[in-house]
């Protein structure tokens, strides 16, 4: 299935608006730069695969520090 621009959209809003936010959660856990980097790049490419799994009734970032975590 080929998402919607309207889905991706509303992704990226949502991923932007708890960027830095979801970094330094990621930054507490994890010690060297190029590993916080690379570890979010692989989150966010896990909440882009499980995005249809987010209840949108519900706030993004406790979500996405769950799927991180």
């Amino acid at each position: 299935m080929t998402p919607t621009p309207h889905l991706r959209d509303t992704f990226l809003t949502h991923l932007t608006g708890c960027e830095s936010t979801l970094r330094a959660f990621i930054a507490s856990a994890l010690g060297r730069a190029e590993e916080r980097a690379d570890f979010f790049q692989e989150v966010v490419v896990l909440l882009w695969r499980t995005y249809d799994r987010y209840d949108p009734a519900r706030p993004f970032l406790p979500w996405a520090m769950g799927v991180a975590a």
